[in-house]
Parts: C-alpha cells; sequence; structure tokens
C-alpha cells in the first residue's frame, strides 16, 4: 500500500510539473473541464522508481503507525523546476510558474531570442 501511494504521489507530482492547467477564455468560462480536454500523466510517461524504506515506529501513538498520504507529490514540481532552471542557467533565464509543458518551455526559450 505505502509503494502505491509513493507512486501515486510520484504521478500527481508530475501531472503538476508538466501538465495540469486550468484554462479560461476571456468571460471566465473554464475550457478543460472533462479530461478529454484536462490532461494528465499516463503510464508511459511515469518513470519507473526504486523506493527505499525506512521504518522507525512513532512516539505519537500507541501503535507507532505514521501515514503517507501524498509525500511522493510535493517535491516533484520543486526539482523539476529547479532542474530546469539548473538546465536553463546558461541562457539567463528563471522558471517563474508551472506547469512547464513543452510548449511553456519553447516559449521561454523563444522570449530570449528576442
Amino acid at each position: 500500500i505505502v509503494d502505491g501511494q509513493i507512486h501515486g504521489g510520484v504521478a500527481l507530482g508530475i501531472a503538476n510539473s508538466y501538465y495540469e492547467q486550468l484554462i479560461y477564455d476571456e468571460n471566465g468560462q473554464l475550457l478543460n473541464a472533462s479530461l478529454a480536454d484536462y490532461l494528465i500523466p499516463t503510464s508511459t510517461e511515469i518513470p519507473r522508481i526504486e523506493i527505499g524504506h525506512e521504518e522507525t515506529l512513532s512516539p505519537l501513538n500507541p501503535i507507532g503507525n505514521k501515514g503517507v498520504g501524498e509525500g511522493g507529490a510535493i517535491p516533484v514540481p520543486s526539482a523539476f523546476a529547479q532542474a530546469l532552471e539548473d538546465a536553463l542557467a546558461d541562457y539567463g533565464l528563471e522558471v517563474l510558474e508551472m506547469p512547464m509543458s513543452p510548449n511553456r518551455l519553447f516559449e521561454l526559450l523563444h522570449q530570449r531570442e528576442e
């Protein structure tokens, strides 16, 4: 169960980093309200990850259990943004908004040329 929680969290983090974006028209109408229009990663976009566990008991409850929750989702967007900034440092570019879709990255690279 814990491995599944971590894999699912990483998938959510990848979705936040690359795909998930709410798009509205000039009247405030949401344009991508269905899964046909709202992009999420598929199994081909999720890398294989190895999970290591460091098991320790919690002192906060009688049986020592802990939760995993969405722990895999939290670090992915910031790690992705930092990796992009590192890759773009020679161009003097900063990642100031997410998600960083391929189209947005293309636009960012061409802004530098202008």
